[in-house]
């Protein structure tokens, strides 16, 4: 039985359109502090994927009309102490979490304006 494919086949969708196909991961962690008047320190976390696309309108892919678009999502942490207290004696502190979602959709056109030079007019 073969796998199943949990990401639809995005360089099949539209016929007679050359397309490329990506994955994306992404996962970070930074540990910071500072030593000016105000010490703190905090933790900042994200991890995330996505699924990007680029859609030629030839075979060849030297159609001067192009098109690409992404979706990417994941989650964003972080937290801070410091010595800095407000006037009832607490100090300066947050936790926070965040779950993100962005898209975008592009779209190109390439000049040839010498055998060896192209200008590439790219809007998102």
């Amino acid at each position: 039985m073969p796998p199943k494919v949990l990401i639809p086949d995005l360089c099949h969708l539209i016929p007679d359109v050359r397309t490329r196909c990506g994955l994306r991961f992404r996962i970070h962690v930074k540990n910071f502090s500072n030593a000016a008047s105000v010490h703190g320190k905090g933790d900042t976390q994200y991890t995330g994927a996505g699924i990007l696309a680029r859609f030629a309108f030839d075979e060849t892919q030297a159609a001067p009309l192009y098109l690409d678009a992404s979706i990417r999502s994941g989650k964003v942490k972080t937290d801070f102490s410091g010595n800095l207290y407000d006037g009832f004696g607490r100090a300066a502190a947050y936790n926070a979490k965040s779950t993100y979602v962005s898209a975008h959709v592009g779209a190109g056109y390439v000049i040839n304006l010498t055998e060896q030079s192209k200008l590439d007019i790219y809007g998102q």
